[in-house]
């Protein structure tokens, strides 16, 4: 991140409720759909500097690592009338408890009522949104709020566009003493670096209780329905050893469950875990003879001087070898 950024936290949606959610702005006209994600806000907008934006992202992590996901029902149509009148679909029923979220995450200068919404459009006037209260009146979304997202945009774009920086899954983290480490391993919906526009892919974090980003590794979905692991990558080289790189990739793959996971044999040593080495024709069944690597980034390419694989225990022409984990067979 830059400096002069601006942060704000919000709960977010699964990707059903978020594609209605979408749906329903498009047709009323939204201008915002393409800058920020359908959102509830938990803390409100403010300008950081990048050693308080780490800070909310621990504050983040924590949460997700301390609730459970929440059921909620979003229902009919209301406004806020302040400066400008914006239209938005209140939270009928979960409000309390995203209340005890937004406590949790602490003080944010915020002297207002909380109310839980969904804001669909800005900038509306008071016969439209008289209109669209009487439409929208027998509207309902249930849904289940599984993630906090910690949103950044730069403060000095001419549009400002909120980008999903960590957007944590509830209940898949762990605080944990490694060593010398107080550590926050929490998994997010994100890549940990802003290298991509996006992924579909899910990561784990690691970070220290202080705020310091420890290491990451990516899970990204391959061919024949398995997902790819990625190596994992320390900040800090000396942090090897802590059981650092073992937290996050056994938070990694107990999310994942029944789900089927490959790794480069050279990454993971997956064995106690009940992982097995492929033989040549498996890989090819999985098609992974002809996974396309550019996909999971440079540091994936095999390095010379790193060995190669065999015919039979990996993908030749890659020069790599491979092993599974199968959960659904275990």
């Amino acid at each position: 991140m830059r400096p002069g950024v601006r942060c704000c936290i919000v709960a977010t949606f699964d990707e059903v409720a978020e594609s209605e959610l979408n749906v329903a702005r498009r047709l009323l006209g939204s201008g915002s759909i393409e800058w920020i994600l359908p959102h509830i806000t938990l803390v409100p907008p403010q300008k950081c500097s990048v050693d308080v934006a780490w800070a909310l992202a621990v504050r983040v992590a924590r949460l997700a690592t301390s609730v459970a996901p929440v059921d909620v029902e979003l229902a009919g149509f209301g406004t806020f009338e302040n400066r400008r009148v914006s239209g938005h679909i209140p939270v009928v029923r979960g409000a309390a408890e995203l209340d005890v979220w937004r406590q949790q995450l602490g003080s944010c200068g915020e002297d207002r009522p909380y109310v839980p919404h969904v804001t669909l459009l800005n900038h509306i006037d008071l016969q439209t949104a008289q209109v669209l209260t009487d439409q929208l009146a027998a509207y309902r979304l249930s849904t289940t709020v599984a993630e906090v997202t910690l949103l950044v945009a730069n403060t000095h774009s001419q549009r400002r566009a909120w980008r999903p920086l960590l957007r944590a899954v509830i209940g898949y983290g762990a605080r944990q003493q490694r060593s010398h480490y107080k550590v926050v391993a929490v998994l997010s919906r994100t890549a940990p670096v802003m290298h991509r526009s996006g992924s579909n892919g899910v990561s784990c974090w690691l970070l220290r209780t202080t705020g310091e980003l420890l290491g990451w590794v990516e899970v990204v979905p391959g061919p024949s329905g398995v997902w790819v692991l990625g190596p994992v990558v320390l900040c800090d080289e000396g942090d090897a050893g802590f059981g650092l790189e073992e937290l996050m990739v056994d938070r990694l793959v107990d999310y994942l469950r029944p789900a089927s996971v490959v790794v480069h044999q050279r990454d993971h040593p997956l064995e106690r875990l009940g992982a097995r080495s492929l033989s040549l024709k498996e890989v090819g069944l999985l098609r992974l003879d002809s996974f396309d690597e550019q996909v999971l980034g440079e540091r994936w390419r095999p390095r010379e001087g790193r060995g190669s694989a065999t015919e039979d225990d990996g993908a030749k022409s890659q020069g790599i070898s491979w092993k599974f984990l199968s959960f659904s067979t275990r």
